[in-house]
């Protein structure tokens, strides 16, 4: 691919103090997106401090407009709206700008929005309140250009040119990244950022009550413990989708996670001691809960080149809360490591999924507000928490409903997630924001600050009835 190089830079205009980074971007892309962020004193008026940069742009909309232009239009079949089934109520990609401080390379193929969120703002309707986080479209400095060829009148292309306001109220922080993306769900008409969405890919069958995932180089199992003791794994070629054989083990699981590296199953019990199982399920060894926390229901298991993690909710060590908690344990031996809050309180069940191409451990509380942490994977520290939303903030109800649980496949790119009260099954994608900038610098907006930032975007504009070349 052609590539060609884009500069990216922050000055700091009261000390004169300039990065420049040099981005590498695919020619003869169809679309161009600039952001720019400019501070000024909120007294003074005075600019203090400029930054300028090209963003990516996910080729994953290109799949989605073939399948809603030549799918749904041609065929008729409008099943295949992906744009607006993706994209929540808003039907736009580009509905939405998140400011987050996830110091993340920019990555065309990257499904995740990374960070903890500093600002956002509704790009087409303008907002009034006193929201800490929300800034407001510049209605009167928006605009929709044709970009003409020299001395013609033939449009080349048409920008979309954002201005958006930010008080000194609001998007107050450090931000390093800044991402557009569909809206979600809201009861007015301003929305909010669609953080996390889902899109089922397909629905997979479900073995009856079974209420929990494993998957493994080949295929995905949901599980559930007989009367007897025993378990019954209900099996499905992760690629196809085929139902295989069920495998019934002759001892109960409650949770489980396969490690692909040493190619061995671990095992939690409900009392919060663990298993560890070779690919046939012959027994290796057996640990015991060692926590100081009171545990109260055990609720996931996850496995790291280092760590055995296991969620649960349980009385803190001083016994004054139930916390949503994560126990860590050293792979190597089984010995107690250390015990991670997630939230201060929670009846929810906690699924913990590992993000291993991402070096991050994702971790789904499950209770109305929707939180969702993610941990990193080298020493288990939080990157990010939305600990409550930011209004409806996802579209999906995996993230608010405690009946879903969820388990990543860094094979197939997709969440596999089932609603523990019905059994059904999905195979489900992250919605990836449609474009994602990292900036120069990081930017520090204070409440001595008002804040503009500017979105350039261009698309190359096609004549649609032009004969092709022949």
């Amino acid at each position: 691919m052609a590539i060609r190089e884009s500069l990216a830079y922050s000055k700091d205009l009261i000390t004169g103090k300039l990065k420049e980074v040099t981005k590498y971007k695919p020619t003869g892309y169809p679309m161009r997106g600039i952001f720019s962020v400019e501070l000024f004193d909120a007294l003074t008026g005075k600019k203090t401090y400029e930054a300028k940069s090209e963003n990516r742009i996910t080729p994953v909309y290109a799949n989605a407009a073939y399948l809603d232009a030549f799918c749904g239009r041609i065929l008729n079949n409008s099943v295949d709206d992906v744009v607006t089934n993706a994209n929540g109520t808003t039907n736009n990609p580009c509905r939405c700008m998140l400011l987050t401080d996830g110091n993340v390379p920019e990555d065309l193929y990257d499904y995740w929005t990374w960070g903890n969120i500093i600002g956002y703002a509704d790009l087409w309707n303008t907002y009034s309140g006193s929201d800490n986080l929300r800034g407001t479209i510049n209605q009167s400095e928006t605009t929709l250009v044709d970009n003409l060829q020299a001395n013609s009148k033939l449009i080349q292309s048409k920008t979309r040119h954002f201005v958006v306001d930010f008080p000194t109220n609001a998007a107050n922080g450090t931000f390093s990244s800044i991402y557009l993306m569909g809206g979600a769900n809201t009861y007015s008409s301003v929305y909010y950022p669609g953080y996390y969405n889902l899109y089922n890919k397909i629905t997979l069958t479900s073995g009856s009550g079974a209420n929990s995932i494993c998957i493994d180089d080949n295929n995905i199992y949901n599980y559930v413990i007989t009367t007897s003791g025993s378990t019954t794994l209900y099996v499905i070629d992760k690629r196809t989708y085929m139902q295989k054989d069920n495998i019934v083990l002759p001892f109960p699981v409650y949770a489980m996670d396969y490690d692909k590296t040493n190619e061995v199953f671990w095992v939690a019990l409900s009392n919060g001691s663990f298993k560890k199982y070779d690919k046939n399920f012959n027994l290796l060894n057996s640990y015991s809960k060692t926590t100081p926390y009171t545990l109260s229901a055990v609720s996931d298991i996850c496995v790291t080149d280092a760590y055995i993690l296991i969620s649960y909710r349980g009385a803190s060590q001083n016994g004054t809360s139930n916390r949503a908690a994560i126990a860590v344990y050293n792979k190597s031996d089984g010995t107690y490591n250390k015990t991670i809050d997630i939230t201060s309180f929670s009846y929810n069940y906690i699924s913990l999924s590992r993000l291993k191409a991402k070096g991050k451990v994702f971790v789904k509380v499950g209770d109305s507000t929707g939180t969702v942490v993610v941990l990193n994977e080298s020493d288990l520290s939080v990157m990010s928490s939305t600990v409550g939303n930011i209004g409806s903030f996802t579209d999906s109800a995996a993230f608010q409903n405690y009946n879903y649980y969820l388990r990543w496949d860094d094979d197939t790119q997709l969440f596999i997630r089932i609603n523990t009260s019905s059994g059904s099954l999905y195979a489900a994608y992250v919605v990836p924001a449609f474009a994602h900038t990292l900036l120069a610098s990081p930017v520090t907006k204070t409440s001595t600050n008002t804040m503009k930032i500017q979105y350039d975007l261009t698309v190359d504009y096609v004549y649609p009835l032009d004969m092709p070349a022949h």
